[in-house]
């Protein structure tokens, strides 16, 4: 364990200072979904289009917004790009009448600055300080809020080329959802197809995991081996105690002794630009005594954040592992949590930032007081749950080499936690 905190204590001084690399795929239009009625049309341009040279690119901001009185304004500007974020000198026009469409007098007024960092494809957000004053006299000010993404360029994807900016010997690199649809598993009669909701992290070094979070608790892990997608290897399954069956039943200490040799293929990864997920999809099968499945996933560009402590830090509740459930579980600043789940088994480990340029956490837990007792070592990773805010939804997979720990919790209000 001493060895594992050491490690964990590497990852965290050497995690990267961003996740996301901006690139073209980021083009297109961005506003407060918050506050809508005004925008940016943002381009991601080549390096000499900003008036500061920088070989990480250039982007081209045109803000579309209202003076302090209510009266339209389209700001612009230009920015060098850096990491995930630039900073854009913005100013304004005036002076044209329609129709005459005469060039208006002298460059543009200098107006103020903004400042874009972005989380990953579609969110981040916008900064703005201005000393400028309207013609009515009203300060424009400063302030800070989100951006969101209303609409792309369909013929530019945005998470692969974000990923092998990041990561050029690992093209699957990430964190990925979908499904696994298997026909031949423990308790199954081999005549029914069954699918579960399935998560897959692929570390810098090609170790994977592969889990499930529904019907059968499992998890595959391994090692890839090979050259862009054309990637396999060997793996070992093993099966959550107490997973959930095709007929909603129970599974007993049969699903324990899953745990077997496995082969995984990845039989195929293309880029997918313009869907809800931008990025790649990958697919592919595996094969273990017993067990038998298809895997469909798609790779999760809102993972594309550092794996700072605090992402984990906070109150937990609906928290669930291996079908036991618990609320208002506190995570400290260490990453330090004990949970003590109504089946009476009891948990307590710790998540440490990985070394990944993805948001994942090297999770370990001892498990004590149940009939999967041991010393447990995986991945956590915390996800957007939709509208209800960011960072909001941890998921986790670990195991001892034979059993599974699998589980998920939400974010709730600090002060529903005690502890």
């Amino acid at each position: 364990m001493r060895k594992l905190l050491a490690v964990a204590a590497i990852c965290l001084m050497s995690s990267p200072a961003f996740a996301f690399q901006l690139n073209a795929g980021v083009s297109g239009s961005w506003y407060n979904a918050n506050k809508p009625g005004h925008g940016f049309a943002i381009e991601f341009a080549d390096a000499n289009a900003c008036t500061e040279i920088d070989d990480q690119g250039c982007l081209v901001v045109y803000w579309f917004t209202y003076t302090p009185e209510g009266d339209p304004i389209f700001l612009l500007g230009t920015g060098a790009v850096d990491g995930n974020q630039a900073d854009i000198d913005l100013g304004y026009y005036s002076g044209q009448m329609f129709g005459a469409f005469t060039p208006p007098p002298g460059p543009p007024q200098d107006w103020g600055s903004l400042h874009l960092r972005f989380s990953d494809c579609g969110s981040g957000f916008a900064s703005y300080d201005s000393d400028f004053t309207s013609a009515g006299g009203a300060a424009y000010g400063s302030g800070t809020f989100p951006i969101t993404r209303l609409s792309s360029v369909s013929s530019l994807g945005c998470g692969n080329a974000a990923r092998l900016a990041n990561l050029p010997d690992n093209p699957l690199g990430g964190i990925w959802f979908g499904s696994v649809v298997s026909r031949d598993f423990p308790g199954n009669d081999q005549n029914f197809r069954e699918s579960a909701n399935a998560f897959a992290v692929v570390r810098d070094d090609g170790e994977m995991t592969l889990f499930t979070q529904s019907k059968v608790l499992m998890i595959l892990r391994g090692t890839l081996h090979g050259d862009g997608v054309d990637q396999s290897g060997d793996f070992t399954a093993m099966a959550a105690f107490s997973g959930m069956l095709p007929d909603g039943s129970v599974s007993g200490a049969a699903t324990v002794d899953l745990a077997a040799n496995a082969s995984l293929d990845i039989l195929n990864s293309t880029p997918k630009p313009g869907t809800a997920n931008p990025g790649d999809f990958m697919e592919g099968h595996f094969e273990a005594p017993g067990l038998s499945a298809d895997f469909s996933l798609h790779y999760l560009t809102a993972t594309e954040r550092p794996s700072d402590p605090e992402r984990v830090q906070g109150c937990w509740g609906s928290w669930v592992t291996n079908g036991g459930t618990a609320n208002n579980v506190a995570i400290d600043g260490d990453g330090h949590f004990s949970v003590e789940l109504n089946t009476g088994c009891k948990i307590d480990g710790t998540m440490a930032p990985g070394a990944d340029a993805w948001g994942v956490f090297d999770a370990q837990a001892t498990v004590s007081n149940c009939d999967y007792n041991g010393e447990y070592t995986g991945h956590a990773f915390v996800l957007d749950n939709g509208a209800a805010g960011t960072d909001n939804f941890l998921s986790f997979a670990l195991d001892d080499g034979t059993n599974a720990a699998i589980g998920n919790a939400t974010r709730f209000a600090a002060d529903q936690c005690s502890n």
